[in-house]
């Protein structure tokens, strides 16, 4: 393909996924012509799955070749350890595993097609909270913090098994948590918001965390790191490519730095776009290299 035509190619991709708002679209793969022809265009398709942070890892500038073109798919709400109950995974994880099978089909070459995983962040705060409420726990500890971590990440790694068994360690690669962003009353309206309650359970649940301590930002950035070393150890020992997406974000006293959690377009719920698209585009460019 002429120069002219890969670069007009590339701004009609581009721009037709920036414009999708369905995130169901994603989940039907296109064929495996499809993908072949933009390939033929200089194109390295992948995915970013996950919770909405998902849509952070798309939609980049990234000049190399060939050029990354990723896609989102945006599972609301999934927490890493709600991927699989027990031995089996839930209703959610298989639908992954067997979107998972179906990349496979349009590409044969493991390194083909990479596989950002984004889950995580869920499980090392809201989840946590919501367990001490359940517990009736007023106080946190590391220890107990450390316990609902373990139990996060082992059902975690359950999961990321039964996939790399479908999609290979080399296409895979999973993400840390991002740095908190909240702080303070913030904090307490997002959760709240979050859970999506009627305005009668709303009341009650304010009452409920008000009772409870919740660390500030600082002190969750630390405990959300050692949810990530244990998630760093259970990549390791399956092999599998681990992407740090928190220290980096971190200042030296270990709180998030302001253009993360307060830049431009940020929303006050998720780590702002602008503050974290040039690691994730040069971490994208090095994974999408060939």
């Amino acid at each position: 393909a002429t120069a002219d035509m890969r670069s007009l190619v590339r701004s009609v991709v581009d721009s037709q996924i920036r414009d999708i708002a369905d995130d169901e679209v994603f989940w039907r793969l296109p064929s495996k012509n499809i993908f072949d022809a933009i390939a033929n265009f200089g194109a390295r398709p992948y995915f970013a799955v996950g919770d909405s942070h998902a849509r952070h890892f798309v939609g980049h500038d990234i000049a190399i070749d060939p050029w990354p073109v990723g896609m989102p798919l945006v599972m609301h709400a999934v927490s890493a350890a709600s991927l699989i109950g027990g031995t089996q995974p839930s209703a959610t994880g298989l639908r992954l595993l067997l979107w998972a099978r179906d990349v496979t089909v349009r590409s044969r070459n493991p390194r083909d097609l990479p596989i950002y995983l984004t889950f995580g962040g869920l499980d090392a705060e809201y989840r946590w909270i919501a367990r001490r409420l359940r517990d009736n726990i007023e106080r946190y500890s590391v220890a107990q913090f450390d316990t609902h971590a373990e139990v996060a990440v082992q059902r975690y790694r359950s999961f990321l098994t039964l996939l790399i068994g479908i999609a290979g360690t080399e296409r895979i690669r999973v993400c840390s948590t991002f740095p908190s962003v909240m702080e303070g009353q913030t904090w307490i309206d997002n959760y709240i918001q979050a859970n999506f309650v009627s305005d009668s359970a709303a009341i009650e649940m304010r009452s409920a965390l008000h009772n409870i301590e919740i660390p500030g930002r600082r002190e969750r950035n630390r405990l959300r790191q050692r949810f990530n070393t244990l998630l760093a150890t259970t990549c390791s020992a399956l092999a599998a490519t681990f992407l740090d997406c928190c220290t980096p974000f971190l200042d030296a006293g270990g709180d998030t730095v302001a253009d993360v959690h307060s830049g431009p377009g940020s929303d006050g719920f998720h780590v702002c776009r602008e503050g974290v698209a040039p690691f994730l585009a040069r971490a994208i460019a090095e994974g999408c290299a060939v």
